[in-house]
């Protein structure tokens, strides 16, 4: 049998193919066209290693950021849903990735508008305590 996503030759007595991991029925499949397409002509939606599927933007960066510098159960939050969409991502899962990368988005905005105002009262409230031990006010 050949498997309908990577066009590897498996076992016909295997579930899932040997080499890309991808399930496969038991009725064997036409062997993907020239250029690596899929039958039908569209390109396969794997995103594993060696494999061109969809391109999703990465917020594991800007989450740890938001977790060490303004916020940080929202930076964790954000650094989970990150990992986990990576994960879907090079499973092949790709309407689960963009969930999860929308939620580290709005995890990392949130994080980052609530830690400015937060240290933005800090210091409104150091600069008016260290005014007022002065008498300033």
């Amino acid at each position: 049998m050949i498997c309908s996503r990577c066009g590897a030759n498996i076992p016909d007595n295997v579930a899932f193919c040997t080499n890309c991991g991808h399930s496969n029925s038991g009725a064997p499949q036409a062997p993907p066209q020239p250029g690596g397409y899929a039958p039908g002509g569209y390109a396969p939606q794997g995103g594993g290693y060696g494999q061109s599927g969809p391109q999703v933007t990465d917020y594991l960066i800007w989450s740890i950021i938001t977790t060490l510098c303004c916020c940080l159960p929202l930076g964790i939050v954000g650094i989970i849903f990150s990992i986990n969409s990576k994960n879907d991502l090079s499973a092949g899962r790709y309407e689960s990735a963009v969930k999860n990368y929308n939620i580290a988005f709005y995890c990392n905005v949130i994080g980052l508008v609530v830690g400015l105002i937060a240290n933005v009262l800090v210091a409104i409230i150091q600069f008016a305590a260290i005014a007022a031990a002065e008498g300033g006010f």
